[in-house]
């Protein structure tokens, strides 16, 4: 089958621009244990489907499922951090100031839901609806920005600020009298939305997404977070066919909770999304079939997730004796994140259409011209990412570039040593002993190691994206830097190490070009 290369499209790589997303969602077992209300944080690292998750709940939305998002926004979170700091140390409570607030923004989001018909009141719809005649006399389509507002208004008015069955004062300005009303109103008033939801047949989730927008571990950010999470709980805690879920990302979400007095509630709530070589393939496999589908081509009954990677690459890359499949060569490129995925598919078919190529397959030449180009752009990323926890990280991965991307296990020990005590390397978050550090460059995705049994070749590369825990890695006889950064770093074979398996990328061919 002959397919033209204009005819592709691997769709977006950025779940918020992909309008096409629902077409081929990749429905995991994180969506399944979520669609069933048994999660409510799900973390994952930039790029790794949380949003796309969400897309899709919206997009795949019925007659008996609600689905409310509440986006912060990177003016809301800034709004808030400037309100925040000049308030500075009269400010006390701030979690369970920020735990009122969302509460207040859900109320809000609910209200809007329920009064969107307004025919056959029921008791609760009648309590919705009277308090929103009574004091809500203001529009607010952006939902989480009524955070912003209330939250500031909060603060500077508000003659007292506490938790259970204190009293909050909230200036409504510009309607001119004070509202006065505690915790246990807003649950009611949610209780009251869900109840009504609940009478038109509908199960409502409630997604809370983009609150890494312009994030720092400053102690506003982090009390928004903890305020969030112990309002999902509450939440939760009502029993009704009402399901929160937090998308957070696992950096900020450590950031947030470290110390967290409540985050033993959270252990038996927590979603982690991951994703393995065969989740990956199957990913790329329906993007494919839906792009050749929608084109009318014939694709033969029963088609393979693998038959649709060949309809469109190259089938292996030649490597040493052993060629390796293109799956192996692309996949091995990423952190096993979707974001990569499609990125650097794309960037190979806008390589091969730019080379004049007018059919498939995508081959490894155009893969390998994109590759500094890509690698580059995901150190960059990478660097951004860890800029929360790790502010200057790129002064360590710098001291890999033009090294040899392999390591013998004593080897690493002496450039880490040599890293830990580098007179200019001023980095006050550095960890102390030499095996912390090597935790840490695995931890990030930035080194990786080997073994046999990989379904997509014979050897297997694994990093943190596939198997959070280090053990491994640090019993590993060698390691190597990740291949997704090699190109960046431009970094070299160390042809002294052996024959031992070495990821795709492993050869002064491989990393230069």
């Amino acid at each position: 089958m002959t397919i033209r290369l204009l005819d592709l499209d691997f769709g977006k790589d950025t779940a918020e621009f992909d309008r096409n997303l629902a077409d081929y969602f990749v429905a995991t077992a994180a969506y399944s244990r979520i669609l069933s209300g048994n999660k409510i944080v799900v973390t994952g690292r930039k790029g790794s489907g949380k949003t796309a998750l969400m897309n899709y709940f919206v997009a795949s939305s019925s007659e008996d499922q609600a689905v409310i998002t509440l986006e912060a926004s990177q003016a809301t979170l800034l709004k808030i951090k400037q309100s925040v700091d000049n308030l500075g140390s009269e400010l006390s409570d701030l979690d369970a100031s920020f735990k009122h607030a969302w509460l207040f923004s859900i109320m809000l989001a609910l209200s809007e839901r329920v009064m969107e018909r307004k025919l056959a009141l029921s008791q609760d719809a009648q309590l919705v609806y009277q308090f929103a005649r009574e004091h809500l006399a203001y529009s607010a389509p952006d939902t989480v920005s009524a955070i912003a507002n209330y939250v500031i208004k909060w603060f500077v008015n508000a003659k007292s600020i506490g938790i259970g069955d204190v009293k909050i004062e909230r200036d409504t300005s510009p309607v001119k009298s004070n509202i006065v009303f505690d915790e246990r109103v807003l649950l009611r008033l949610i209780e009251s939305s869900a109840r009504e939801l609940q009478r038109r047949n509908k199960t409502t989730f409630l997604f809370f997404d983009k609150l890494d927008e312009r994030w720092e571990a400053s102690s506003a950010n982090i009390a928004l977070v903890q305020g969030l999470l112990i309002a999902v709980r509450q939440i939760k805690a009502l029993n009704l066919p009402l399901f929160p879920v937090v998308l957070v990302r696992d950096d900020i979400f450590r950031a947030a909770t470290k110390g967290f007095q409540h985050i033993d509630h959270f252990r038996m709530e927590l979603e982690a999304i991951t994703w393995d070589e065969s989740s990956l393939v199957a990913l790329l496999a329906k993007r494919i079939q839906y792009s050749l589908t929608r084109n009318s081509y014939p694709l033969g009954h029963g088609a393979s997730d693998q038959d649709m990677w060949n309809f469109v690459f190259e089938e292996s890359v030649p490597f040493k004796k052993t060629p390796i499949p293109m799956t192996a060569w692309l996949i091995e490129r990423t952190l096993a994140r979707p974001r990569d995925l499609v990125l650097l598919a794309n960037m190979a078919l806008e390589a091969a259409v730019s080379s004049g190529s007018n059919g498939a397959p995508i081959t490894k030449d155009h893969v390998k011209s994109v590759e500094r180009k890509f690698s580059e752009q995901k150190l960059d990323d990478l660097i951004a990412e860890l800029s929360v926890e790790w502010p200057g990280a790129e002064t360590l991965f710098e001291a890999f570039r033009r090294q040899p991307s392999t390591f013998s296990a004593d080897q690493l020990t002496k450039m880490c040593e040599d890293l830990l005590t580098h007179p200019e390397l001023r980095l006050s978050w550095l960890p102390s002993s030499v095996t912390d550090l090597k935790t840490w460059l695995y931890r990030v995705g930035f080194m990786c190691f080997t073994k046999s049994g990989g379904s997509l070749r014979g050897t297997r590369v694994i990093h943190s994206g596939i198997e959070h825990e280090p053990g491994e890695f640090l019993s590993s006889a060698k390691v190597f830097v990740s291949p997704i950064f090699r190109s960046a770093l431009q970094m070299r074979d160390r042809q002294s190490l052996g024959n031992t398996p070495a990821p795709a990328a492993d050869t002064d061919e491989d990393q230069c070009h």
